[in-house]
């Protein structure tokens, strides 16, 4: 039982493999996203959109980058996309992937929430991906909650 104990002692350490990403890659961040992801994932709340920001050179694209490849602890992508819909910083085409990507539900989720921050014709395009994807019943039922009569109108709501 010592020589076992010994022996495990004694054997470097396995390091984890990293998580491969969808394209059969690993994420690695850089220092900078790095550290945007340590602030997105403070327990207490993500710091501001702001702070979080700060220090990187093009923080919508880190921001994106989070998004798409950060998987652990889930709160991150969630709050990089609330900091990416917050300065309209989202192109359309990434909206309506995550309205209507298979894996992106929170996302369709968070976005049916945040809806009213669009443009009137961007959210209408919007939700109609929406409306048409894999998400589409929580979708509706987030945008009938909408403060914009023509987005409810889409969702089968009243005007």
């Amino acid at each position: 039982m010592i020589g076992l104990l010994f022996a495990l002692a004694c054997h470097p350490a396995v390091e984890a493999e990293p998580v491969a990403a969808a394209v059969g890659e690993a994420f690695v961040p850089t220092d900078v996203q790095a550290d945007m992801i340590r602030r997105l994932s403070m327990r207490d709340g993500a710091q501001p959109c702001a702070e979080v920001e700060a220090g990187s050179v093009d923080a919508a694209s880190d921001l994106q980058v989070i998004v798409q490849r950060v998987e652990l602890p889930p709160v991150v992508p969630m709050r990089a996309a609330e900091c990416l819909i917050a300065k309209g910083d989202v192109a359309e085409g990434e909206l309506i992937r995550w309205m209507s990507g298979e894996d992106t539900r929170g996302l369709a989720m968070l976005l049916a929430d945040r809806i009213d921050t669009l443009q009137a014709p961007l959210a209408q395009r919007v939700v109609a991906s929406g409306l048409a994807g894999p998400h589409a019943e929580v979708v509706r039922a987030r945008v009938l909650k909408s403060a914009a009569p023509e987005l409810r109108a889409l969702a089968g709501g009243s005007l």
